[in-house]
């Protein structure tokens, strides 16, 4: 018995039924040079960027008003040293010799129709957490995500969009939940779903190549569920039961949703409206198109993000981090924007998967997920690093007081290793670390021998620094030696006893 019919029974037999259908699948925008690459995303958020001094956030602008503050920013002359110029979108939307309105409005109302084809270009940038909704009409923009996108070179951009795809909820999408489709659904309330990363669990899982219609039609689409673990469950278990090629499941699908003699008309095949998403996908890397034959497949870097039992969005952000220098003020700026901009999913996952810290620890202790900076010096590594601040709660452990608030509104605290990482080869775990506010770790470094001893013993007594975290680092991790343990007696984090009690250990 098909399980087609008993899951979209709102849409059997009738010409409505296979319209609606249809109109829920996510048309992804295309404007009208539509090729589709990361570079014309990093030029549009540097654009963007330029009309920041101007933007209202609390209002928001419309899609009018925004080409507008771009006309006149060019205009004025602040588009002349901009980064990444695409000297087509300017030429095409940024014409300062005809009014916005003779630019932008439609034909029939005078206008050369470009505003359509706008939109398009700013719809696209929602997908990447660029493009906020404020209200039905009005969008605002991130123009920390703009920095993120525009600061980045080539390696780190694909990887930054990339995490942004995987990561691109329908909830919180500045397009989708405004699609004419899907206006009964409440999305900004109930819906719960990340296309991309709902695609790849959906390979990996049905382990062999999806064609276009399969994806576009039971993971493309929006509907009454919405819940990403449910929408899995169905898309698989339907695509047991589809055939092989294309042709012959868009003529069982049909057949079973008694469409019969239905046809698609001129752009409502569902794998058209979807195709530009699924570009994207493979654009950053996510998937494989056979163009031949209409299927997907995993990319190997998709391939590669299952290889730990570690959530893949964790995953690809630890590739993000590792590939971004932190030893100049742009660097770290970016980073921090990246960390910033995760900061509470991180929290979300560590809190539903206790484990999780445990294996991320061991991953980042693996030799080949060691990275090096551009001078060859080893760098640390800012996940972990970000762990051990939400452990902590953002507060500095010394004193348990929070210090000041940053504008992203996260308490800004620092991670200072026990066992230093560069001098004394020290792990880049969290056992290692302890989070202290800017006074109390510069108090580390460069106050005298009490006053340093004196900090310490205040961490062990409130017991933030004691004897368990060190036998973890070998029972858990094996990674602590007997320099170590000499490096820790020494700096009097431990006992003579102490001392005694770990080399027994590590001896074992």
């Amino acid at each position: 018995m098909s399980k087609i019919p008993e899951y979209y029974n709102e849409y059997l037999s009738s010409p409505e039924g296979f319209a609606k259908f249809h109109n829920q699948v996510i048309n992804m925008p295309r404007d009208k040079f539509s090729d589709i690459s990361y570079e014309k995303i990093r030029s549009l958020a540097n654009y963007f960027l330029t009309t920041e001094p101007f933007y209202d956030l609390t209002s928001g602008l419309n899609y009018k008003s925004l080409l507008g503050l771009l006309i006149e920013n060019k205009k004025n002359g602040l588009l002349d040293n901009i980064s990444y110029k695409n000297e087509e979108f300017e030429e095409t939307y940024l014409r300062t010799d005809i009014t916005l309105d003779e630019l932008y409005d439609d034909k029939d109302k005078g206008g050369l129709g470009y505003g359509r084809m706008f939109r398009h270009l700013t719809e696209i940038m929602a997908f990447f957490g660029v493009i906020k909704p404020r209200s039905t009409y009005k969008r605002i923009i991130d123009f920390n995500s703009c920095r993120e996108i525009a600061f980045s070179n080539d390696e780190v951009l694909i990887s930054i969009l990339r995490n942004n795809w995987l990561l691109d909820n329908v909830r919180t999408n500045g397009y989708i939940p405004y699609l004419r489709g899907l206006s009964e659904f409440n999305l900004d309330q109930n819906a719960d779903y990340r296309p991309a990363y709902s695609i790849i669990e959906f390979l990996k899982q049905i382990d062999r190549p999806a064609t276009l219609f399969e994806v576009s039609v039971l993971l493309g689409r929006i509907d009454r569920l919405q819940d990403e673990r449910v929408i899995l469950d169905r898309a698989v278990e339907i695509s047991a039961e589809l055939p092989d090629s294309q042709d012959s499941q868009i003529q069982y699908f049909f057949e079973k949703m008694g469409w019969h003699g239905f046809k698609y008309g001129n752009s409502q095949q569902p794998y058209f409206k979807f195709y530009p998403f699924l570009k994207y996908m493979e654009c950053l890397d996510l998937i494989i198109i056979n163009e031949n034959l209409n299927t997907i497949t995993l990319s190997d870097y998709s391939r590669s993000l299952f290889e730990d039992e570690i959530p893949i969005e964790l995953i690809d952000l630890d590739g993000i981090l590792n590939k971004v220098d932190d030893d100049n003020e742009s660097d770290s700026e970016l980073l921090d924007i990246i960390i910033n901009k995760r900061s509470e999913q991180i929290k979300q996952i560590i809190q539903q998967n206790t484990p999780l810290v445990e294996k991320i620890n061991k991953r980042a202790l693996r030799p080949c997920n060691i990275q090096q900076d551009r001078r060859g010096k080893k760098k640390r590594n800012r996940l972990i690093a970000e762990l051990a601040k939400l452990l902590a709660d953002y507060t500095c452990q010394a004193t348990n007081r929070r210090t000041f608030k940053m504008p992203n509104g996260k308490y800004y605290v620092e991670a200072h290793h026990l066992i230093e990482f560069s001098n004394e080869n020290g792990p880049d775990i969290t056992e290692n670390l302890i989070i202290l506010g800017p006074e109390k770790h510069r108090l580390i470094h460069l106050a005298c021998k009490e006053e340093i001893e004196d900090l310490y013993n205040h961490l062990k007594t409130n017991g933030v620094i004691n004897i368990e975290r060190f036998k973890r680092m070998h029972t858990i991790y094996n990674c602590l030696t007997s320099q170590h343990i000499q490096i820790l007696a020494d700096k009097k984090l431990i006992s003579s006893i102490d001392k005694e009690e770990l080399l027994e250990l590590i001896a074992q």
